[in-house]
């Protein structure tokens, strides 16, 4: 099986969209006019959420004028929040047809279309041409990418120089094997993770200069422990990842916490500017 089938098998639900509609309708919420929070439950699905998020965007210098594209935005919950608080135009890049398909609706249904734009392609090889976006932005996007070089060289190759590259991602810990399945991969053979140092050795010879980097572990587990968004973990009727990832999340959600106690996952945010 090449390897678009198998992440596309992994996360692409059939009558993904039919379902998360029936579940709004269900919490008393009118599909057609949807508001962010309406849909938080599915579009922040990083740990911490949608906090992870503006924890980011603080640190990333992001203005009404920009072109931003989002690598691996699944169905576009943090475009939204980004053209919507910020103003900018976000493109959102993702592999997954279905999860491409049903951003495209849930965000006309919130109003934001114009300012939001999917395409469905491969992040290692990024549809767009040189120096196309003010700015690239990814948060839990590279763990099922293998060739991490590649990766990072289209999105220098695709940034603007003087540009920013914003991420919020899960790395290898000291700790290995992880357990599984996580909400990534079932098993090792979809996952890929890089240790930290790798992947900041990576991205300065890859041509970025570094803005900030900080190491969110403590802050995740704080928040796994605190029980924020603990629902995520239990299966329910109504709107939630279980929707997408199906009876399987409840363990995958409590191996996250495993393997982010036992230092076999860390995470980690960083801002980059794209050199000349």
């Amino acid at each position: 099986m090449r390897y678009d089938q198998e992440v596309n098998m992994h996360y692409g639900k059939a009558d993904l969209g039919t379902t998360i509609i029936a579940a709004l309708q269900a919490l008393g919420k009118d599909p057609d006019h949807l508001q962010l929070d309406d849909l938080e439950a599915i579009d922040q699905l990083h740990i911490r959420g949608k906090a992870a998020t503006l924890d980011l965007l603080r640190r990333a210098p992001l203005r009404a004028d920009m072109n931003v594209l989002d690598v691996g935005g699944g169905m576009g919950g943090t475009a939204r929040l980004l053209a919507s608080s910020q103003g900018c135009h976000v493109t959102v890049l993702d592999l997954t047809a279905e999860y491409c398909r049903v951003g495209e609706m849930l965000t006309k249904r919130t109003g934001l279309s114009d300012l939001i734009f999917f395409q469905h392609g491969n992040a290692l090889d990024l549809p767009f041409s040189h120096d196309a976006f003010d700015a690239v932005w990814t948060q839990h996007a590279s763990l099922n990418i293998a060739d991490k070089a590649r990766l990072y060289q289209e999105i220098f190759r695709v940034l603007k120089p003087g540009g920013h590259f914003a991420f919020f991602d899960i790395v290898a810990g000291p700790v290995q094997p992880l357990h599984f399945p996580v909400p990534w991969a079932t098993d090792p053979a979809l996952s890929f993770l890089i240790i930290p140092e790798n992947l900041r050795e990576l991205l300065a010879n890859t041509g970025f200069k570094e803005v900030s980097w900080r190491d969110c572990s403590a802050e995740a587990l704080d928040w796994f422990r605190a029980g924020v968004n603990a629902s995520q973990g239990k299966s329910s009727s109504t709107l939630g990842p279980h929707l997408l990832f199906g009876p399987a999340f409840n363990e995958m959600f409590r191996n996250v916490f495993a393997n982010l106690n036992e230092e076999r996952i860390l995470v980690i945010e960083g801002v980059f500017e794209r050199g000349t």
